[in-house]
Parts: C-alpha cells; structure tokens; sequence
C-alpha cells in the first residue's frame, strides 16, 4: 500500500512541478516576439482599399520546443486604421497544416484558413481541409469548406453527414444529409459550372475498402449515388 502511496505522490508531483514550470502562451509569445525576426508574409487588398497583412515570427527554441507566430491584420489602407487582428501560436514540430492563409474577399469579409504550410512532415494519410474562417469582428469559425470555383458559392460539411450550400456572403443556405452519413467524407470537389458537388466518402480513413460517391444538385439540394460498391 506506502508503494503505491508513494508512486502516485511522485506522479502527482511531478506532474505539478511540471505545469508551474511550463511556459505559458503568453510568455512563449513574448519570447518569440523579443528573439525572432518579423516577416510579412503576404498581403491581399480587396476593392475597398481594405488590406489584409500576414506578418510571421519564426521558430524559436522554448523548453526544447520550437515555437512560432504568427498575426493575421485587416486594415484599411486608406486611412491606416487597424480594423481587426488575430494571431496563431505555432508548433513548429507540428504535423499537417499551419499557417494564416489567404482565400478570398467577399465584400469587406476576409475568409481565410491556417492551411499554408500544407503537409510538411508528409503524414497526412487523407484529404485534409483546414477549418475556414472570416472575420467578423472576431475569427467566426466555419469548419470544413470549400468555395466553388467561380467563388459565388461556398459548400461546408461535418463528421455528421450534413453538406450545406451557402452563397459565398452567406446569407442564403440550404442543407442536405447524405444517404449514409456514417461513411467519412474523404473529398469534395465543385463541378466548374458550379451546379453542384462531388462528395466522396470512405469507410476507413487509414486502410478504406468501400468508398461512397455521390452527386448533389446545388440548385434541387438532391442527392444521386454515382459510384456504390455496396450495391
């Protein structure tokens, strides 16, 4: 019984000398911004004369960690006024994706994502898309999207099944589950005409089998299997 006693006060202990010791956002932040060089990474300016600006701080060794920074800014150029920042700490070990990415204006709005970098350690097994984002007086998270490739038309999805249409400034939408919502979506793809969508679903993300894909009419807002291996 004094072993175990002992064993779980050791654990206990050390797991709290570690959280006090351990750097917080903050003060890795500030670390970041006293050593590392800023860097503008890009800068997109819609018809407005409202100017987005991505300014990167590179890597610098915390605790035997590399960490990075990153600020995303939309100004409007004409007056020079900040109207909006966000940032993003970076694990620079980090798999999959990081990285403030520009996608498109609509309007005064600012979508973007964190998807820059793409893979850069190759360990991604499936079709990745990086939650989209726009601002909207703070960074309104839109989950998995994708805008249609004339840009009037943005489809998002989730774990559950659910596509949903919108027009590209949102203010119209319609939703649609799939058929069988528990296969993984593992692609989506915009026909050039903007009619419609490809969905591609898989049973397995690591090792799949089956796969699923179905056409769904944006207009109707119905679904056609194109390609069903179960039947």
């Amino acid at each position: 019984m004094r072993y175990w006693i002992s064993i779980l006060f050791i654990v206990v202990f050390t797991s709290i000398t570690y959280a006090q010791d351990a750097p917080s956002e903050d003060e890795i932040k500030q670390v970041i911004l006293a050593e590392s060089p800023m860097t503008v990474i890009g800068t997109f300016e819609n018809e407005s004369g409202f100017e987005a600006i991505i300014e990167s701080y590179g890597c610098v060794s915390i605790d035997n960690t590399e960490y990075g920074l990153e600020l995303l800014t939309v100004r409007n150029s004409q007056i020079d006024q900040t109207i909006w920042r966000t940032e993003q700490l970076i694990s620079c070990s980090g798999l999959d994706t990081y990285g403030f990415q520009f996608v498109r204006w609509v309007g005064d709005v600012l979508y973007f994502d964190s998807g820059r970098e793409g893979s850069p350690h190759g360990a991604s097994f499936a079709f990745i898309v990086e939650p989209l984002f726009r601002n909207t007086g703070e960074a309104e998270q839109l989950g998995s999207a994708l805008f249609s490739h004339l840009g009037d038309y943005l489809v998002t999805w989730d774990t559950s099944g659910i596509i949903t249409i919108t027009t590209a400034d949102m203010m119209e939408r319609q939703s649609i589950t799939l058929d069988i919502p528990d296969l993984a979506i593992a692609n989506v793809i915009w026909l050039p005409d903007q009619r419609g969508v490809i969905i591609i679903q898989i049973d397995d993300i690591m090792l799949p089998q089956d796969s699923l894909v179905t056409y769904i009419d944006r207009e109707r807002m119905t679904q056609t299997a194109l390609l069903n291996p179960q039947n």
